[in-house]
Parts: structure tokens; C-alpha cells; sequence
């Protein structure tokens, strides 16, 4: 059954974003929450989620305070910052833009029931499409900035290239200032579209991710990359189906069926494979979690959610 809107729940960590943007531009931190009814002590008991109605007062009475429509992008801007420790993981799970693209959408979820990036070919390049689970009252400008403009910090971080973006769509009218607009995302901005978008080049999907220095050395236990080297697992089988695993994780629900369809072959043979070796898919997903768990849990900067996520939980 589809969730009401009434029933949504999002990260508690946006309105602390909004809040830095609030005290960033001027604003009082204790005006703003009084106003919202809301005490400094419940703000920092947000660990988990708060409904999305709220979020949405959230952005509207930063907006109407500060008198600043880009709230959005800054709040975007903001969020990039604090998933940086799990886009240093990345380099570690994937080679090139077209393997992260497929764990990216699933980043974003992490932010709640609010809707998800969608990635599609769109000419000769690709598009990432801001898609909201209720377009009637996330249409507004707060979300789409939000997200595209978090999406947009995501992917020019990752590769040893520039990420230029071809054009960006939004959904809402053209406001009458687009400098920060522009910053985020370059001077071909169209307004009033169907949905709000940011296109890229083709070449881009293989464009390879940075290798950041030490990070496989700096830790002990299994690095990502471990786990496909042939002087550890002697059997091109075995390291491509680790590799897939691995990149599927985070997506969540990884099992013999979603595994198959990702190599491109049916469950039966998948599972004939595994039984020619004399071992079976759960074991292989259960000595994977095992070795990234101790791999993860030796960085101090990752968080129990970001495990989790990286482990698929």
C-alpha cells in the first residue's frame, strides 16, 4: 500500500542543514525554532526522522525569515558535506561514473520518503531527473533545489574530470536572481518544465572515479578491493560475482534472483555455478558482509547508518 502524505517520514538531519543556512545569512537560531514551536533540546533529539509536513515548514519559514529563495541550495550544499565520508567509499565499491550511477538513487533515499533522482538516456547524453513521491506538494522549488543541487556536488566530486552539466530544467517559474543558481549548475537553466533535471554528456558514464590515496592501506581488515583480487580468489568467476555484490549492496535486497539479472544470466545458472564450487549464493553474500563489516567498522567516520547502508541493511 502507497504511503499518504500525512505518513511520510524524512531525515531529521535536513532541518539541521536549513538551520546552519538560517544562522549562516544572519538569522536567529532561537527566533527560528520559537517560532516553529520547537525547542533546542527536541532539534537535537532529532537523531531519526521527522514527518515531511514539518520539513516542509521548515523550508517555507527559512524562505519567508530570510527573505532567501535558494534556501534550498544551500541546504543542498550542506548535505553534500555530511555524505562525503560515504562518497570516499565510492572509489572502493566502483571503477567509473556508469557503476556509480547505479548506487547513487539509493544514496539519496537515505534522506527519507520524499522521492528519488531518476537516471535516463536522454538524446545523445544522459538526465537525472528529480522524480517526488507527491509532485503536487514537493513540486515547490525548496526540493528540487535540494536534491539537484546535492545531486549535482555528488557527482562533480567523484571523477578525475570535470563534470560539466549540459543543461539544468526546473519545474518551478524563473526566479528573478540566478547567480547561485548558475554557481550550482552552470548557465543553461531552462524554467517551467514538466520536471526538473540536470543533463550531462554521455562520455561521462565513463568518466573513472578517483582512487583516493591510502585508502585501502590506512585500515585493517578486508579493503573493498581485496575482495576482487585474483591473487586472493583465484576463480574470474568468483571476482566478478564478489564486484557485483559489492556495487549491489547498498541498492538493498540483494539476492540470487536481483544478482542474476545484473550478469546478465538466468538463476538456474547462477546457482549451477555456485554449486560446481560447492558453495551457495547465501554464503558467498554472508562472507562478503563479513569481511566489509570489519573493513567499515574500523573507520571511526563512518556511522552505524552508513554501514548499514553500505552492507545493504
Amino acid at each position: 500500500m502507497a504511503l499518504r502524505y500525512d505518513e511520510c517520514m524524512v531525515s531529521g538531519s535536513i532541518p539541521k542543514f536549513i538551520l546552519q543556512v538560517v544562522e549562516y545569512l544572519g538569522g536567529s537560531r532561537e527566533e527560528f525554532l520559537r517560532y516553529l514551536e520547537i525547542t533546542p533540546f527536541e532539534l537535537e533529539s532529532i537523531e531519526k526522522t521527522i514527518p515531511l509536513n514539518k520539513l516542509s515548514t521548515f523550508f517555507e519559514h527559512a524562505d519567508n525569515v530570510m527573505h532567501c529563495p535558494d534556501i534550498g541550495l544551500y541546504a543542498g550544499r550542506l548535505a553534500y558535506t555530511n555524505i562525503l565520508r560515504l562518497q570516499l567509499h565510492m572509489s572502493t565499491i566502483c571503477n567509473d561514473f556508469r557503476e556509480y550511477l547505479n548506487i547513487m538513487p539509493s544514496v539519496l533515499q537515505l534522506f527519507g520518503d520524499v522521492g528519488e533522482i531518476v537516471v535516463t538516456k536522454e538524446g545523445g547524453g544522459i538526465r537525472m531527473e528529480w522524480v517526488p513521491m507527491f509532485p503536487d506538494k514537493l513540486g515547490e522549488r525548496y526540493f528540487s533545489d535540494f536534491f539537484l543541487g546535492l545531486a549535482s556536488k555528488m557527482v562533480d566530486s567523484l571523477c578525475v574530470k570535470p563534470m560539466p552539466i549540459v543543461c539544468a530544467g526546473f519545474s518551478y517559474k524563473q526566479p528573478s536572481n540566478l547567480s547561485l543558481i548558475h554557481d550550482f549548475f552552470g548557465l543553461t537553466t531552462i524554467y517551467s518544465q514538466t520536471s526538473s533535471y540536470l543533463n550531462f554528456q554521455k562520455e561521462v558514464l565513463d568518466y573513472p572515479l578517483i582512487q583516493v590515496e591510502g585508502m585501502a592501506e590506512d585500515y585493517p581488515g578486508y579493503a573493498v578491493t581485496k575482495l576482487f583480487e585474483k591473487k586472493l580468489i583465484n576463480d574470474a568467476f568468483l571476482v566478478r560475482l564478489r564486484q557485483i555484490i559489492v556495487q549491489q549492496l547498498p541498492k538493498g535486497r540483494v539476492n540470487v534472483d536481483s544478482i542474476s539479472v545484473v550478469m546478465g544470466t538466468s538463476r538456474r545458472s547462477l546457482q549451477r555455478h555456485l554449486a560446481d564450487r560447492d558453495i551457495c549464493f547465501t554464503q558467498v553474500l554472508a562472507d562478503i558482509r563479513s569481511q566489509l563489516s570489519v573493513r567499515y567498522l574500523t573507520e571511526r567516520q563512518l556511522s552505524i547508518a552508513d554501514v548499514a547502508f553500505l552492507l545493504g541493511y
